[in-house]
């Protein structure tokens, strides 16, 4: 794995120990209780991102993305629910990408889209945190910064969704269109794509504008 994964610099795959244990665990249940087919598993999803998400945390405990805010438990999955993304992508919602309710995803909260969303005026960081990024300081897994940037960005990314399709339905030419119609043209999956996309191409060497930096499993 360590081989597999190498960068292209003299830095090392981060959590090496931890990300193979996640793809041992992986294997482990899909050869015990799927014979040894990630299709298998698929299947039990019944063409529903929502009732795949549940299925994909409850199974993998290695995407069980949660935490504790105010002492209330939330959840963010963005593994588990961009493993569904990239599968409806790559089969471009057809056959296994089928998911008629993928509007049902959140965006996938980890750093490069929050970058974008801070760039675009859609974010406003403390003077507190910008010091903090700024200063490259870590910010550790489940900090109250942390899930507030990844709360926040979901959020944020669900309005944008929601103000995109008013303007949409706003042209006389397009108004005639659905909820299910609109869902499958424009969702927090596309945005998020778009954003991510934006953050590696624009945003990589902005000293001034810096992603959180956060050693997790779960981005």
């Amino acid at each position: 794995m360590r081989r597999i994964f190498r960068s292209e610099t003299q830095t090392e795959l981060p959590l090496l120990e931890e990300r193979a244990r996640n793809l041992t665990e992986a294997g482990k249940i899909l050869v015990e209780e799927y014979e040894n087919s990630f299709v298998n598993f698929l299947k039990k999803g019944n063409h529903s991102a929502k009732q795949l998400l549940e299925l994909i945390v409850t199974t993998f405990p290695s995407f069980k993305d949660e935490a504790k805010f105010d002492g209330q438990r939330i959840s963010f999955y963005k593994r588990a629910q961009i493993l569904i993304a990239d599968i409806w992508a790559c089969f471009e919602g057809v056959g296994f990408g089928l998911f008629p309710d993928i509007n049902f995803l959140t965006m996938f909260a980890d750093y490069k889209v929050p970058q974008s969303l801070l760039y675009l005026g859609v974010l406003k960081y403390s003077p507190n945190l910008m010091k903090k990024l700024r200063e490259g300081e870590e910010i550790s897994p489940c900090d109250r910064l942390e899930l507030e940037i990844r709360a926040n960005s979901i959020w944020a990314v669900q309005c944008i969704n929601l103000a995109i399709k008013k303007m949409i339905l706003s042209h006389e030419s397009l108004n005639k269109l659905t909820e299910n119609d609109l869902a499958l043209i424009l969702n927090s999956v596309i945005i998020d794509f778009y954003l991510w996309d934006f953050a590696k191409e624009n945003l990589d060497n902005r000293t001034d504008l810096p992603c959180h930096k956060t050693r997790t499993i779960f981005y």
